[in-house]
């Protein structure tokens, strides 16, 4: 969704400004989100990344540019909050606050869960019995997918529970 011009009929950004809440800090969206948790606008057949939309219409260049969030919150679409950098410096903001993928553990580049998490998801979710609700509240603590938190559970992928190693006697 990065290089898609933004086009927005007068009607498409009156419908924009009424998907989120306009606080004194962030200004969250409260529509469609994506798996990360960011917001989502569909217009002119197209899905656009919410913040994206509001640093178009506040004027900013973003047109082959990232644009990020100053406060981390991938739901924000307050402009004040939004900058236009290369993908070089939107990857090196998020190393620099540390809010890189953590799942060496598991040989995954992009990974987001430790074994720590992944022991902590296994834990919980076996604790409640709501176990739907569960997942999801899991998936929204860690950032991921509910059918990451599922895999999790069931030991699939790269979290497949290993099992030990026999040794001869």
């Amino acid at each position: 969704m990065l290089t898609r011009k933004i086009e927005l009929s007068a009607r498409d950004t009156e419908r924009f400004h009424k998907k989120y809440l306009r606080g004194n800090n962030c200004w969250e969206w409260q529509e469609l989100l994506d798996g990360k948790g960011y917001g989502i606008l569909s217009a002119n057949h197209n899905n656009f990344y919410a913040h994206r939309i509001s640093a178009h219409l506040a004027g900013m260049d973003i047109d082959n540019k990232a644009v990020c969030h100053k406060c981390d919150n991938p739901k924000c679409v307050n402009p004040d909050h939004l900058w236009a950098g290369t993908l070089q410096q939107n990857n090196e903001d998020k190393l620099n606050k540390n809010r890189q993928a953590k799942g060496k553990d598991f040989g995954m580049r992009k990974s987001k869960l430790t074994q720590e998490d992944v022991d902590y998801i296994r834990d919980n979710y076996y604790q409640k019995n709501c176990r739907v609700s569960n997942a999801k509240q899991l998936a929204s603590k860690f950032n991921v997918h509910t059918d990451t938190i599922s895999n999790v559970i069931k030991g699939k992928g790269p979290w497949a529970i290993k099992q030990p190693q026999q040794t001869e006697d």
